[in-house]
C-alpha cells in the first residue's frame, strides 16, 4: 500500500475516533452532485 494512503487513512480514522466529524454543517444532508460550478 502507498505510504501516503496509509498515513491519510490513519489520520482520518484518528479524527473519526476523536469525534472531529460529528458536528459538520451539512451532516446527514445529501450531496448536490449536479453542481459542476467548481469543475474546470
Amino acid at each position: 500500500m502507498d505510504i501516503f494512503l496509509t498515513i491519510a487513512e490513519g489520520k482520518i480514522k484518528e479524527a473519526i475516533r476523536n469525534g472531529e466529524f460529528d458536528n459538520l454543517a451539512n451532516r446527514g444532508k445529501p450531496l448536490n452532485l449536479d453542481d459542476t460550478a467548481h469543475i474546470p
